[in-house]
């Protein structure tokens, strides 16, 4: 009875290492011990981790005679899983990735495979959260031996791209979307693509989950990348001195439920036929939200410069918006808020408006309009306009410090620390101090206006007159005309 007891176990043992079965380029891995794999053809970081039975490739190549990765490793509570961190490529004489067991691809980077192909066989490959790119040279990019077999499932934004000289997927019984879609091509034809459709053309190029890191064309120039934020829910868009110009639209956004942002990052430029920025899906869309770091700067120029069906937000930046009949036209969905920022905007042709079908307006940061100086939000009328029967063709918004002088409005352009005040009526030496907020006028200053000015939220703590043959205290004379 031993016997028998030790010959099943002998045999038992056996069958679970001709079922459990992992080489990297040839180099047998011990499934029971964690550690860094090396070897010929080997290079980067290649690990593996028997407590997760999981094989980490970061930034790493594998140049394979024959085949780079077997993986014929049972479940256990999990698939067996190539988790990738950074850019890893697997180059083969024969097969890139052969699994006769659940395989799962995960992680946020990225698997290029180059070869004649790869085997899927009686089971499920599944991509989750990276990109898997195979360019094979071969009449398939992913070949199950058993008809009806093979499953492949893309999951929580994975993507699949391939290419081949015959069928993608020969002999798979099944796609399933967990998130994503096809997004070009066919399963049985010679390349198909995989993946979130990002619902955003820059250009006029379509990006995808495969050139998102770089978007280009022939009418993008400079560096243009999109990225997510918050889990997926947000879109970030980077434009590092970039131009965009030539197209319909010049960034054309249609997820109506996520907000985009533009993160400038030096001199930006969008120039378009129809529309600079737009979303074309419809009312109530998230928002547009323009970012830079203080002198980052966008100008767009277009027949409408912004239209769109959500809010916009402007943040320590500055952004020109040129248009013909609107510069920024809102369709009486959104507002505008303006932080830290400068904001001009023009319309050229005769009758047009500035910044037009606005929902309401927010000024953070001291940022009011400063040209005209009696512009103002009109709720009648849903525009920038001096009053409900007059529209602006051209508006400045900018940061300032709430102070008029004669008329003119004291702008954070003019400086951090204490500066001169000069201009129509103001004589001698008049300076403001925006730390302390202290209005200074010396001894012969005079400050003369006549008209009426737009009334602004303006505070002065003190108002300090410096009178050299009385130290303690100046002379302030104030006469008016018209309002006082």
């Amino acid at each position: 009875m031993k016997k028998i007891l030790s010959l099943l176990l002998l045999l038992g043992s056996f069958i679970v290492a001709q079922a459990d079965d992992l080489t990297v380029c040839g180099v047998t891995v011990d499934l029971t011990k964690s550690g860094q794999i090396t070897g010929t053809g080997i290079s980067g970081q290649v690990y593996y981790d028997a407590s997760q039975r999981m094989l980490k490739l970061t930034n790493a190549t594998l140049n394979a005679e024959t085949i780079g990765i077997v993986a014929n490793v049972s479940p256990g509570s999990m698939d067996f899983r190539v988790y990738l961190t950074g850019k890893n490529v697997i180059n083969s004489g024969r097969v890139s990735v052969r699994a006769d067991n659940n395989i799962l691809f995960c992680g946020n980077g990225d698997l290029e495979l180059n070869g004649p192909g790869n085997f899927i066989n009686k089971c499920k490959m599944t991509v989750y959260a990276c990109r898997v790119t195979v360019n094979s040279t071969g009449d398939d990019a992913f070949h199950s031996m058993d008809n009806g077999k093979a499953d492949l499932v893309l999951s929580y934004h994975g993507a699949l791209k391939a290419t081949c000289n015959g069928t993608v997927l020969k002999n798979f019984n099944d796609i399933t979307y967990n998130t994503g879609k096809l997004l070009s091509g066919s399963p049985t034809g010679k390349e198909m693509m995989i993946g979130d459709d990002y619902k955003l053309e820059i250009g006029g190029i379509k990006v995808t989950p495969f050139n998102r890191d770089n978007v280009s064309g022939s009418n993008i120039q400079g560096k243009v990348s999109v990225s997510f934020l918050d889990n997926f829910n947000s879109v970030k868009v980077s434009l590092d001195n970039a131009t965009i110009s030539g197209s319909n639209y010049g960034i054309d956004f249609t997820d109506k439920g996520k907000p985009i942002t533009l993160a400038l990052k030096g001199n930006n430029a969008i120039t378009a036929t129809s529309r600079g920025l737009t979303s074309t899906t419809g009312t109530n869309c998230s928002a547009y939200n323009i970012e830079g770091k203080g002198s980052d700067k966008l100008t767009i120029t277009s027949a409408t410069g912004i239209s769109h069906q959500g809010d916009v937000k402007v943040k320590d930046c500055v952004f020109e918006i040129n248009g013909r009949s609107y510069a920024m036209d809102l369709w009486n969905y959104g507002k505008l808020t303006v932080d830290n920022a400068t904001v001009h905007a023009k319309a050229t042709y005769s009758g047009g408006i500035a910044i037009a079908k606005l929902t309401g307006v927010t000024y953070l940061n001291g940022c009011t309009e400063t040209e005209p100086l009696r512009a103002s939000f009109h709720q009648e009328s849903k525009s920038i306009s001096i009053d409900t029967n007059e529209n602006l063709s051209e508006v400045t918004i900018e940061p300032t410090y709430g102070v008029i002088v004669c008329g003119q409005m004291l702008k954070k352009s003019m400086g951090t620390s204490t500066f001169s005040i000069t201009g129509e009526g103001i004589t001698g030496s008049v300076t403001y101090d925006p730390k302390r907020n202290f209005l200074t006028l010396t001894d012969g200053a005079e400050l003369g206006l006549v008209g009426n000015y737009k009334e602004h939220p303006a505070t002065i703590e003190v108002l300090y007159l410096n009178h050299t043959a009385v130290p303690d205290y100046g002379r302030l004379t104030i006469s008016s005309e018209g309002n006082g």
